[in-house]
């Protein structure tokens, strides 16, 4: 039997963002802080597609099967994100693979939002390892290392004619990023002005190369939030939207969820749901630990199950859309193609499949059209 009782903290992906002293060594850049749109972003990050798809998994609505990105279109989702690792062990989250997968949710007419991790492998508040290229460098050749990387990547986006309309400056950047030149202790820290200098060399270079794509600047959870992007904000950092991690394990309910939303608010700055998920089941479908397996990590008002997981998306659109109807905002689903692509008993797998947006038998549950709003 799957051990519930265990619920692993999965080191979630995600890269901090650096500064630096050297403020002459970037570009002096601008952010319109008064960016609108004329809908809400409706994102999911699907960077194990092409895992999914190399294990032969497929995916069905109304027990129809069809390809992903064609379900996520008919439920109105609009916007993908990807992550990209600097040079992985293999090719997961590659630029190679990034590449391809970015160029095909653009030819179906998806919005393509880029988050750039800065590290080799998963970066998050507790974890911002350097690049192993990147090991030797000192502060100063760590910031044009920086902004040649994000160059790179750019021209090669650029040359595919996919360039991103978002990109993420780094991953969950609560503490900061390339640890340890970037690592950030409190609100007072003199490596502020590090972090500052880091965005700013890659911010910089996105400006030059696709100067209409918006600046996500990405935090984990609700305490500190508002804190940190008051910093930012003082610090002038040129960010353009405030992205928000926000799952209810682990950082509380919707009341503190929407507190910190009028605090947030305060700073005019648009706002995504950056990372989310729900359970539709506390059941398992392989023998891999599952993040999610017990009642008390949920909110009382949403139980586990398929309607419970869209009433907890369709509460998140109520919570977040401006009282501006022009204003950015919008959420991105996490994960909700990570099934249990192995097989029943395998135990190095899908540590989410009860949290995707697609059943055990791979057809879509209704948090999609939640999502998606169709």
């Amino acid at each position: 039997m799957k051990n519930r009782s265990k619920c692993y903290a999965l080191s979630f992906l995600f890269i901090f963002g650096i500064g630096s002293f050297i403020i002459g060594a970037c570009k002096k850049t601008t952010s319109d802080n008064s960016y609108s749109i004329n809908e809400p972003i409706r994102a999911v990050d699907l960077s194990f597609t092409p895992l999914m798809e190399s294990y032969g998994v497929s995916f069905s609505d109304n027990n129809k099967t069809m390809p992903l990105l064609q379900i996520c279109k008919n439920h109105g989702i609009n916007t993908v994100r990807i992550r990209l690792w600097h040079t992985p062990i293999s090719n997961s989250s590659s630029l190679n693979e990034v590449l391809s997968f970015a160029k095909q949710c653009k030819t179906a007419g998806f919005k393509f939002y880029l988050d750039l991790h800065y590290s080799d492998t998963w970066a998050d508040p507790g974890k911002q390892t350097l690049p192993n290229s990147w090991q030797a460098c000192t502060r100063l050749s760590l910031l044009d290392s920086v902004s040649q990387y994000t160059e790179n990547v750019l021209l090669q986006f650029k040359s595919q004619n996919c360039l991103p309309e978002y990109i993420q400056i780094g991953n969950e950047v609560n503490q900061g990023m390339l640890w340890n030149f970037g690592k950030l202790s409190d609100f007072n820290d003199t490596n502020w002005n590090y972090f500052k200098a880091i965005q700013e060399a890659a911010i910089a270079k996105i400006k030059t190369l696709s100067p209409s794509s918006k600046i996500i600047l990405h935090y984990a959870g609700l305490q500190g939030a508002y804190d940190f992007f008051s910093k930012a904000q003082q610090m002038q950092i040129p960010f353009d939207l405030v992205g928000i991690s926000y799952y209810p394990w682990w950082h509380g309910n919707m009341t503190s969820l929407k507190s910190t939303f009028v605090q947030l608010n305060q700073l005019s700055k648009p706002i995504i749901i950056a990372e989310t998920a729900y359970p539709f089941t506390l059941n398992w479908n392989d023998w891999t630990n599952n993040i999610v397996g017990t009642s008390n990590q949920l909110l009382p008002t949403f139980p586990a199950s398929p309607l419970g997981q869209s009433n907890f998306i369709d509460s998140l659109w109520k919570i977040i859309t401006p009282s501006n109807p022009n204003q950015a905002f919008g959420i991105c689903y996490w994960a909700p193609e990570y099934v249990a692509y192995k097989g029943a008993q395998d135990t190095s797998a899908s540590p989410w499949e009860n949290l995707c947006l697609f059943d055990f038998q791979n057809n879509a549950c209704i948090g999609i059209k939640a999502l998606g709003g169709k």
